[in-house]
């Protein structure tokens, strides 16, 4: 089902005529920063819109792509696609364009049913691009006049509905991510109509009727379905409603206490960036009212216009929000917009100046991380288990299997059937990899990230035999002590990976197990799964292991210091590179020294004189697979993408239900870097031979018929001779070194790409990263649900056991898994953009060169009617150009430009040509 805002009561009803004709559907989720992902956008001139009083006339588009075989589709769902195509009765948001995730009501094919049909006084040209306007008008009219007759007709039904469903809560356990009982329109009809199948018009009465009780129901994200609110919520909504209907008592307190903190806040916080003094705030602080229960109730029905932006034109927000604002008195001379409220919000001490509002309206992404009730009951859940499991001893690895040579190939002795029934909170007593667990003994392992990394995942060593020489790729092992089925990765899987935001991170596992007993930084022996392979002279994999293992001699190294002995002749620009983007950062006075936490090497320090032979050799045999992969058509995107660095970290934040205004005292410092991971050496080199890593784990998968997560992105196919030609001509742009496109010819190259996607099938390719057998995901189980379900798949089979999960099973699994994995991306990388433009904001709000700077500008994208986005290449954000002037210029031409305009609300920069 579709992940979806709610509909407005303005709400309109419309045929959908026509939908763009995309080179590539997929294409547009690949620049996240600028582009919502999975939706595809069609313009409200392609849509025949049946609005009161009258219909409108749209012309049809030039081109007219055929019925069935270009339907607009969101995969947002977790069993099924939403697909929106010629002639759907649809009920969308009140906007200017039509997206999908705008549909709160669907019927497909309306305008091709009998309902339609028998009004018509000849059929549908389905090729003429042009619907019978007038036609269609009186059947969409006597369908909304039937369905409302049908609501009003079974209104007691519908009234019982609530009492009904809430109560079948517990037993149904049917509930939304945020942890609320829901219902569908289906069931909803099925029971106010007593049937089991309810028509169109019926489902329509049951939208009518879910949709105007607001008290109630809320809609969810997914397109049909509804919250129940619980009673103790629906009371308070009541009561909320009830009080400014009637000018109550509570409401005239709430504003009274809300009219003191706010002419505080104007009097005393810098008006540029919210924050108070230390000194005067401990002055006033008496002064400060308290917040009584009843205020907290009006909190949260402001906070829920802001995180709800569903919600913002249901009646009680429309009517009530702009009433609290002009009682109060300071913003009489201002349109009340959802800025006017966060603004409030803040300045009564609610919410800190910094607060991301435009993230709300996706914050049932992170509700299994953070932020629901669900979340704060698994953290616990985590905390408990994590402390029974250091609780116990870590498995003692020097009694375990004597040292084997690297060179062996006789077979492992297998332990048949040697899973242990366990329940929910067990953890395995022993290591059921022992009998078949490698020793490396003293091989240096070298983990090298940066200082103040915590989870350390993976190592790398070299070793060498004879005329052979093997790579090891040595992984955490987080599965040598969690079964499947623990709770805790149950917990994983609802999790999916860690989300790491600029503000603070949100770990999958339980933070103190990653640090503490899993990652490869502890500086003891650690299990691993390591995954390890020997190259030829080419760089192709002429064998290849993978191991349960043992690791004794762990080396920690950061990345800037292996820079230093690494060879840079593979990055474009030498060590001049690093020099060309150099941070931005707000109050740079502020900034403190580069952090190392405590027990960790200084910089500087990490990388002995005794290793450089090691890592040079590793660098050289990364560097021949990287041109095996560039050679069988690989490349890579010289992208600029920003790095927020935030001190402190995390960011300070206003407790969750203040008892009375809480005032920030300091203002966090940003820093904005651009990712250098193309500049530097060392970060080029573990990337390359953890994609090795993945490369033997899909080998080792294909020989043995075990279903895994393959990772794949079939070649563009089919694609007509003059794209073939542009296609062709912009690969042949690529550096013959790095194999990266220039970010000019990589906007030329995204209409074609096909979306990445997860599959079961082995050998199956990956284009872009020239891989054509196979690549899994497998070297980051403490931060990737993936990576753990590759590792028990592969360890059951390496122990002689059925798999946890078959292929039938795990293709069930995977399209939910590849569809959080997206959103939480898509969340992390909006994240950071509002930073991007807080920063910018910042800088702009203190004056001096920001207030007129020039920034460099690459065009991107340029629409029919001529508006137009950027990149900012100095900063990695996109911006709009002002004045819908994109038809001046040509995509992938450099302009340079002044920003005009920004919205940190809303997420936009505008800026024109200088």
């Amino acid at each position: 089902m579709l992940s979806s805002r709610a509909l407005a009561p303005a709400a309109r009803t419309i045929i959908l005529q026509c939908c763009r004709r995309w080179k590539n559907t997929n294409a547009l989720t690949k620049d996240p920063l600028h582009i919502k992902p999975k939706k595809k956008q069609v313009a409200a001139s392609e849509l025949n819109t049946i609005a009161k009083p009258a219909p409108a006339v749209v012309p049809a588009p030039a081109v007219v792509p055929d019925v069935v075989d270009d339907p607009e589709f969101v995969p947002l769902s977790q069993e099924k696609l939403l697909y929106i195509a010629l002639g759907d009765f649809v009920r969308v948001e009140r906007t200017s364009e039509f997206t999908s995730d705008m549909v709160r009501f669907q019927i497909p094919g309306f305008a091709f049913s009998p309902i339609v049909n028998k009004y018509l006084t000849s059929p549908i040209d389905y090729t003429s691009g042009r619907f019978p306007v007038a036609e269609i008008t009186r059947p969409l009219k006597d369908f909304g006049r039937a369905a409302t007759h049908l609501k009003s007709s079974k209104i007691v039904m519908f009234e019982k509905a609530y009492d009904h469903f809430e109560s079948m809560a517990v037993k149904r356990r049917s509930v939304n991510v945020a942890g609320l009982p829901t219902v569908t329109l289906e069931e909803v009809a099925a029971f106010a109509f007593e049937v089991q199948q309810p028509s169109p018009v019926q489902l329509y009465a049951a939208y009518i009727f879910l949709h105007g009780d607001y008290v109630r129901y809320v809609p969810t994200q997914v397109v049909g379905q509804f919250a129940l609110r619980t009673r103790d919520e629906v009371a308070e909504s009541r009561a909320v409603i009830q009080w400014m209907r009637t000018n109550g008592e509570p409401l005239k307190e709430f504003v009274k206490r809300a009219k003191i903190a706010v002419t505080f806040a104007r009097k005393e916080a810098d008006q540029r960036f919210g924050v108070v003094p230390e000194a005067v705030l401990k002055e006033h602080e008496s002064t400060l009212p308290e917040f009584a229960e009843t205020d907290h109730q009006f909190i949260q029905f402001m906070q829920d216009f802001i995180s709800k932006p569903h919600l913002r034109n249901w009646p009680p927000y429309e009517a009530y929000i702009p009433r609290i604002i002009k009682m109060i008195g300071c913003y009489s001379d201002e349109r009340i917009e959802p800025d006017t409220i966060a603004r409030f919000l803040t300045e009564i001490g609610v919410w800190a100046p910094w607060e991301n509002f435009g993230m709300f309206n996706k914050s049932y992404v992170m509700m299994e991380h953070a932020g629901s009730k669900k979340a704060e009951e698994n953290s616990k859940t985590l905390d408990k288990l994590a402390t029974s499991l250091l609780q116990a001893n870590p498995f003692e690895l020097d009694k375990q299997a004597t040292l084997l040579s690297s060179s062996s190939t006789s077979p492992p002795s297998l332990l048949i059937n040697s899973t242990p029934t366990l329940s929910p909170t067990d953890f395995y007593e022993r290591d059921l990899c022992e009998g078949i667990r490698h020793d490396f003994g003293n091989l240096p392992v070298y983990t090298i990230d940066d200082p103040t990394a915590k989870e350390i995942d993976d190592g790398i060593s070299i070793e060498r035999l004879g005329d052979h020489t093997w790579l090891h790729m040595h992984v955490a092992d987080p599965t040598a002590y969690i079964p499947n089925t623990n709770e805790m990765a149950r917990i994983a899987a609802a999790r999916i990976q860690t989300l790491y935001l600029p503000d603070r991170s949100y770990s999958m596992l339980s933070p103190q197990l990653s640090e503490q007993r899993f990652s490869l930084g502890v500086g003891n022996a650690q299990c691993t799964l390591t995954f390890s392979a020997r190259l030829d002279k080419d760089g192709a994999i002429v064998e290849f292991k993978v191991r349960p293992g043992i690791v004794r001699n762990i080396s920690t190294m950061y990345y800037d210091d292996v820079d230093k002995v690494l060879d840079w002749a593979n990055i474009r620009g030498g060590k001049r590179s690093v020099d060309l983007s150099m941070p931005v950062v707000s109050h740079p006075e502020l900034l403190p020294p580069q952090p190392v936490p405590d027990g960790r090497p200084a910089i500087g320090t990490t990388v002995p004189h005794r290793a450089y032979r090691d890592l040079l050799d590793l660098q050289r045999l990364s560097l021949t697979h990287h041109g095996n992969r560039m050679r069988a058509g690989g490349f890579g995107f010289a992208k600029p993408s920003p790095i927020i660095t935030l001190y402190p970290s995390p960011v300070p934040t206003s407790p969750i239900h203040p008892t009375r205004p809480t005032y920030q005292t300091t203002l966090p410092i940003i820093q904005l870097a651009l990712d250098n991971i193309n500049h530097s050496p060392a970060r080029l080199m573990v990337a390359e031979l953890m994609i090795l890593g993945g490369r033997v784990g899909a080998h080792f998968g294909a020989d043995r018929d075990l279903p895994l997560p393959i990772r794949v992105q079939l070649e563009p196919s089919p694609v007509a001779p003059q794209d073939r030609a542009l296609l062709d001509q912009t690969l042949a742009t690529k550096d013959p070194i790095t194999g990266l496109l220039p970010y000019t010819a990589m906007i030329s190259v995204i209409p074609f790409l096909p979306s990445a996607s997860i599959t079961s099938r082995a050998g199956t390719p990956h284009w872009s990263m020239g891989i054509r057998d196979g690549y899994v995901k497998c070297t980051s189980p403490l931060r990737r649900y993936s990576d753990l379900l590759a590792h028990w798949q592969i360890k059951a089979t390496l122990l002689g056991e059925r798999p946890p999960w078959s292929r039938d099973a795990l293709d069930r699994i995977l399209p939910v898994l590849q569809d959080r994995e997206k959103e939480i991306t898509f969340y992390a990388l909006s994240a950071t953009r509002f930073w991007v433009h807080e920063l910018i904001r910042r800088l702009r709000a203190e004056g001096g060169e920001w207030d007129d700077r020039v920034l460099e500008a690459v065009v991107n994208r340029i629409r029919e009617d001529g508006d137009a986005t950027v990149m900012l290449t100095e900063m990695g954000l996109t911006a709009h150009l002002e004045g819908n002037c994109g038809k001046e210029f040509s995509v992938g031409q450099t302009l340079r430009v002044k920003i005009t305009d920004l919205s940190v609300m809303k997420g936009t920069v505008v800026v024109k040509p200088v």
